[in-house]
């Protein structure tokens, strides 16, 4: 069993033994300002660049690889995310797939089976693949179970799964592969979208003038 901690800026990793296994206790990940954990994988925002550990089924580790492909089944230590370096600002982790807000834009990586990825396509992405027209003026990212949302100049855009129309469409329950505006729905730039998914957009619906 893998436990993570974050503690005053280092990421601690820590593989526990079981049965006859020996404790393993990797280095501490310093300068990191911010971490986000999947169903299986965790990653970190480190001096501005992506480092991610964990379970690797989808490519959700961004490294180029998954366990089906070259990499292995899973990376117990820290490994960085192709092409993010520098101009991470943000960063969050939904079951299996992971998105950032990089200068101003939004990349995600790992499983896309419902679009969750934002580029276009269903297709899993082992890198970070660019979120269709969400190149700039991104404050904040979430990512859901399969679905993700982005605050774009204080407005709402989603895409991915849109199972019950939770991505505000009740048109269609059809997968949302690119962004979509959810419409009467504002926030104040300076507000993050906390907490879990689901419970950020339930606050959001519930509000009668669809502002807060």
């Amino acid at each position: 069993m893998q436990h993570r901690f974050l503690w005053h800026g280092a990421v601690v990793l820590v593989q526990l033994g079981c049965g006859g296994q020996t404790n393993t206790h990797h280095d501490p990940l310093t300068d990191a300002t911010e971490v986000a954990t999947g169903a299986a994988h965790t990653c970190a925002v480190v001096a501005g660049g992506v480092r991610c550990w964990g379970a690797n089924y989808e490519g959700e580790l961004g490294n180029g690889s998954n366990h089906r492909g070259l990499g292995p089944f899973m990376e117990p230590a820290p490994v960085q995310v192709v092409g993010l370096t520098s101009g991470v600002t943000t960063i969050s982790a939904g079951a299996s797939h992971t998105c950032t807000v990089v200068t101003g834009g939004v990349q995600c990586w790992g499983t896309n089976g419902y679009g969750q990825l934002g580029n276009g396509s269903t297709t899993d992405s082992w890198s970070p693949a660019q979120v269709l027209t969400l190149t700039s003026d991104v404050s904040d990212v979430a990512a859901g179970d399969s679905h993700t949302c982005a605050i774009v100049n204080g407005a709402v855009q989603c895409w991915g799964d849109n199972l019950s129309g939770i991505l505000g469409d009740a048109a269609s329950f059809d997968p949302i592969v690119s962004p979509v505006q959810i419409q009467n729905l504002t926030m104040p730039p300076a507000l993050p979208l906390a907490g879990t998914l689901a419970v950020r957009l339930l606050i959001l619906a519930c509000n009668a003038g669809g502002t807060i």
